[in-house]
């Protein structure tokens, strides 16, 4: 299974372990949508796409981006790597693109 991920800074804190403190890494982890999971160290607070198409079946699908994919999943996951919202807009490829 691929992990994908990407991080946001943390802004470092004078005072560690404060109620302030507890609800901004809870912010930051916040902004992980679209199917992404956080997971946070010491410094960076990253979003991970653990979003696995590789057993599905090729059934192309013309997406609200514009662009055409081999499956749903692979929508989903350009949705969560992209962290915006992308959804299948009709079955088959989208007129224009390969």
């Amino acid at each position: 299974m691929l992990l994908k991920h990407f991080s946001f800074s943390a802004a470092p804190t004078d005072d560690e372990g404060s109620a302030s403190d507890i609800g901004k890494k809870f912010t930051k982890c916040s902004t992980c949508k679209y199917g992404a999971e956080c997971d946070e160290d010491s410094e960076d607070v990253w979003c991970i796409c653990n979003i696995d198409c590789s057993g599905h079946n090729e059934n192309p699908v013309c997406a609200t981006d514009g662009n055409s994919y081999n499956n749903p999943c692979l929508v989903r996951e350009a949705s969560c790597m992209k962290q915006e919202q992308i959804d299948v807009k009709h079955l088959g490829r989208c007129l224009g693109t390969a």
